[in-house]
């Protein structure tokens, strides 16, 4: 009976111990790899090009808007129209347009609120402090935020700008190569499209 008993409490601490492994084996790898996600859009937040894309939309908030975020929109679309006005620019570089800048930053910040906020049922992956955001945000940040929602509004519900490709149509055939991939990849999208 007692030797029972003992076989059963050493089989519970097993099955115990064996579920912490199995849950710190699958918590550990993901908060790696977010940070070094985090760490590379740090990286990327620190660079040349996106701190041209910084100065760019600041530049843009301050002398073409007058620092009235309700003038971003208007102001954001005449620059667009002038921007990629082909008979004016015929040596069009879009990369250094502020349509190109909004979209890096957007893509940028989207990126970073995926990596912060992802968890991992039923624990967080992994959370950035608030200390290391603060060191490694200025207090700044929001501000630009504001600027960049407002000029990603007007590209959404401007038809000049934003060009709705959307069809009916579906693809057909099998694919093979980089098109089997690719179709993953659009049955992935397909599924999230907006009622």
């Amino acid at each position: 009976m007692e030797n029972d008993c003992l076989i059963l409490i050493i089989s519970l601490l097993t099955l115990f111990v064996t579920i912490v492994a199995c849950i710190i084996a699958y918590i550990i790898p993901k908060r790696v790899m977010y940070h070094h996600l985090y760490t590379g859009l740090i990286a990327e937040y620190r660079s040349h090009e996106f701190g041209i894309a910084i100065t760019s939309i600041i530049d843009f908030f301050v002398d073409d808007c007058k620092k009235h975020l309700n003038k971003v929109r208007d102001e954001y679309k005449k620059r667009y129209e002038d921007e990629f006005n082909v008979k004016k620019n015929k040596k069009l570089e879009k990369n250094k347009t502020l349509h190109f800048q909004r979209r890096l930053m957007s893509q940028w910040y989207w990126q970073l609120k995926n990596c912060v906020s992802k968890c991992s049922f039923p624990f967080p992956a992994y959370k950035v402090s608030q200390n290391q955001f603060n060191s490694d945000f200025p207090n700044n940040e929001a501000n630009l935020l504001k600027i960049i929602i407002e000029m990603n509004e007007e590209v959404e519900n401007n038809d000049k700008i934003y060009k709705n490709i959307e069809t009916d149509e579906k693809i057909s055939g099998d694919r093979s190569g980089i098109n089997k991939h690719i179709i993953g990849l659009y049955k992935m999208f397909e599924k999230r499209k907006p009622k």
